[in-house]
């Protein structure tokens, strides 16, 4: 497989990686919290809770995204990053109209990449890949 195959491949698993991780959990804490309603108007700490498990999500997709790079780990976590960063951007701040603050959206625009980028920083630092360079660099 070319190179740049895996490396979409990486992107795409890191990503499809964090968004499943949220989906779940926002589904989970909406049935324990609203009983499954999920118009219901979010508590403050929800939203809380909700910041926390989507960091958690995006170290996780930026480490898996490192991991299955072919080099480069961090930069494939970045990646992941822009595509997430894109994504969430689409909505405009219609987050006020359901009921969510508008700081909201501000805070996931700087916990995801920051948590994404983090989780390749972790895999790259960990040398885990069996680098023969050594933790961290890739080439």
């Amino acid at each position: 497989m070319t190179t740049w195959l895996k490396s979409l491949g990486a992107v795409v698993a890191g990503f499809l990686t964090a968004a499943v991780v949220v989906l779940l959990l926002t589904w989970l804490s909406a049935l324990v919290l609203f009983g499954g309603e999920m118009t219901a108007r979010p508590t403050p700490g929800y939203l809380a809770f909700n910041l926390s498990y989507s960091f958690v999500a995006a170290v996780l997709g930026g480490w898996v995204s490192a991991r299955l790079a072919p080099r480069a780990p961090v930069w494939h976590a970045v990646a992941v990053t822009a595509v997430m960063v894109f994504l969430a951007s689409g909505g405009g701040d219609g987050s006020t109209a359901m009921g969510v603050p508008g700081w909201y959206g501000t805070a996931i625009q700087f916990f995801i990449p920051v948590g994404a980028v983090f989780g390749g920083l972790l895999h790259a630092r960990s040398g885990t890949r069996g680098n023969p360079a050594g933790p961290g660099v890739s080439g």
